[in-house]
């Protein structure tokens, strides 16, 4: 029973985390740097939020 939820929690555990905010984001721990979206090298992956946030003036037309 224990590895049925191992299982289920596995998922979220291949997931990675926003460097700021903590949050789950869609993008596996395994993909390329460069396949993924909202990456930033030096920082780390970051949330559509929290890179709107931080790169909101520079993405300003």
């Amino acid at each position: 029973m224990e590895d049925v939820y191992r299982q289920a929690a596995e998922p979220e555990e291949r997931l990675e985390k926003c460097v700021l905010c903590g949050r789950t984001v869609p993008v596996w721990r395994e993909s390329h740097i460069s396949e993924r979206r909202y990456y930033v090298e030096g920082a780390g992956q970051l949330c559509a939020r929290c890179f709107y946030d931080v790169y909101q003036n520079e993405l300003a037309f």
